[in-house]
């Protein structure tokens, strides 16, 4: 994992940003999520988390497979601090040199169990805050083994009300990195199942053409749906969702994804340069 993002990023990861990782390759639509904390302070400045593509969000799953293993009982009182002993151990067994820790300092996992609120549903429909005023609405499209996607509608509007089914829509959905719905900084504000119709069925993410499943990939890239069902692509999609210059990312924090919203949707309309999805 820490290797993928040195070569992918040109430089070790932060202790802050490996649980970061960890987090979001583990994140899953059974409700229950792990939040990773340490005895390292945050070192400053921001995180290049969502900089990376999924072969190291791929790497991290596969450890924490192995870490966490078939053993242990998530309902169980003792799980989350098992998985915190044994993430423990296994960074420092892997020896991994962070950006901010010295060599000789050691590293103490603690893992705290999340669970998602039960009032969010699929169809709920959430209000974004856009910084410079206004908000973005969007729809809860999915809930599922990739985590929370968004279906968000490309206009920026004065106050928190439902859209109309005729409203214009970003093509595709995007999956948050962070718990921006479940907190209620983005309050749900409505629940309409019938604009569940604008979206797709069933969001994909998209792996590059380098992903590690060599006899599943495509030439130009694969789409994946939670459900495992995947789909080669051709270039015309490969450069509509990113794939092709490098600008895709697997899963956003809310903030970053109200700025790329901001980017190709721009609030007064505009130019769109990119027609796709970043998530």
């Amino acid at each position: 994992m820490a290797e993928t993002f040195a070569e992918e990023l040109g430089g070790p990861p932060t202790v802050e940003e490996v649980m970061g990782i960890l987090e979001l390759a583990g994140i899953g639509g059974s409700g229950v999520g792990l939040r990773y904390t340490t005895n390292i302070r945050a070192a400053p400045g921001a995180s290049r988390v969502g900089d990376l593509n999924d072969a190291t969000f791929v790497a991290a799953s596969d450890g924490l497979d192995v870490v966490i293993g078939p053993d242990t009982d998530p309902d169980g009182p003792g799980f989350a601090a098992e998985v915190g002993r044994r993430l423990t151990v296994a960074l420092r067994e892997a020896g991994i040199a962070y950006a901010d820790v010295d060599s000789g300092r050691d590293v103490q996992v603690t893992a705290t169990v999340v669970r998602r609120s039960k009032r969010i549903r699929v169809g709920d429909v959430v209000a974004a805050p856009v910084e410079a005023g206004g908000y973005r609405i969007g729809v809860l499209v999915a809930n599922d083994v990739f985590g929370v996607a968004i279906g968000f509608f490309t206009a920026v509007v004065p106050g928190p009300r439902l859209p109309a089914v005729t409203a214009e829509v970003v093509p595709y959905p995007m999956y948050l990195a962070d718990r921006s719905v479940e907190s209620g900084q983005w309050p749900v504000i409505g629940h309409d199942e019938r604009l569940l119709g604008l979206f797709p069925r069933e969001p994909e993410i998209y792996h590059r053409p380098d992903w590690p499943a060599k006899q599943r990939r495509g030439e130009f890239g694969t789409a994946e749906t939670a459900a495992g069902a995947l789909r080669k692509i051709d270039a015309a999609e490969a450069r509509a969702v990113g794939l092709a210059d490098g600008s895709y990312h697997q899963f956003l924090p809310g903030p970053r994804m109200l700025l790329w919203l901001d980017t190709h949707y721009p609030p007064g309309g505009g130019t769109r340069d990119v027609v796709g999805h970043v998530s």
